[in-house]
């Protein structure tokens, strides 16, 4: 059995099920994993049965220590560490898909954020992952911006320096310099600070859905073009725009961590 532990928020869990989804295509044994919502240990909510209406398998507490030890009690700790740790399969281990198809137990940690982890199934995400839009901006190259602030600003030795005001400048800058009359959407967790970091000029717009962020997804998915925060919601606000041809900005460093390359599309522009 292959069990995919969901945790985060709806970014993180749209990576985790799209993981879920390509090795479902494999096989008929993969579960997922929803102790962290169920326990309260994450204190977000599995939003994808609520946005998507998404189902998933859910394994059981004995599916989930049969193949993992389990984690919330010494027994539990010990078995995972000393008799099932070839089972944690995390997704720094720079494993394959088809290495993971082929275990026969499997527990899988982490975030998996990247494109190469649902290939198999990208078409089927796009339509099952299809968000109701009533929104469509008027000008030919809207651009996206996204600003996350919020939480990142308590993280900084993990999210620090990295989107700064600098790098929306140069981004923004770039976007002017590459399409004919630009229009920017902004968006953000805290839309006033947002205002302030970039100022106001006549080409941008600032989009205050009241922390509605599911509006936030389905608006800047509407965008033709997008700069990114290192941000999985923001990864998702553009991929969930179809448009051909549309021009992605990101920052080149996504975290100081482990600052995964994978996130990255081949044509993203970073800056």
């Amino acid at each position: 059995m292959i069990i995919v532990r969901f945790q985060g928020g709806l970014g993180n869990q749209l990576f985790q099920y799209a993981l879920y989804k390509e090795l479902k295509s494999y096989r008929d044994d993969v579960k997922a994993d929803m102790t962290v919502f169920d326990r309260g240990i994450d204190k977000r909510a599995y939003r994808l049965r609520s946005v998507f209406g998404i189902e998933v398998d859910v394994a059981t507490p004995w599916e989930i220590f049969k193949v993992s030890g389990g984690e919330c009690n010494i027994i539990g700790k010990a078995v995972r560490k000393f008799v099932l740790k070839n089972n944690i399969v995390r997704d720094n281990n720079n494993n394959t898909i088809q290495e993971i198809v082929n275990r026969k137990d499997a527990y899988l940690y982490g975030y998996w954020q990247s494109e190469k982890w649902f290939k198999e199934v990208k078409e089927q995400l796009y339509t099952e992952l299809r968000l109701k839009n009533d929104w469509e901006a008027e000008e030919a190259n809207s651009v996206s911006v996204h600003v996350r602030l919020g939480d990142y600003l308590e993280l900084q030795d993990l999210y620090g320096g990295i989107c700064t005001e600098e790098y929306y400048i140069k981004a923004i800058q770039y976007m002017r310099e590459h399409l004919e009359q630009p229009k920017f959407y902004i968006f953000s967790d805290d839309i006033k600070l947002a205002r302030k970091i970039l100022g106001t000029h006549e080409d941008m717009m600032y989009i205050d859905n009241e922390g509605d962020d599911i509006r936030d997804l389905q608006m800047m998915s509407a965008c033709k073009h997008h700069i990114l925060a290192n941000s999985s919601f923001s990864w998702w606000g553009c991929w969930l725009n179809r448009t051909k041809g549309g021009i992605v900005v990101a920052p080149k460093q996504w975290n100081k961590i482990d600052d995964p390359q994978d996130i990255y599309q081949d044509d993203w522009i970073r800056i």
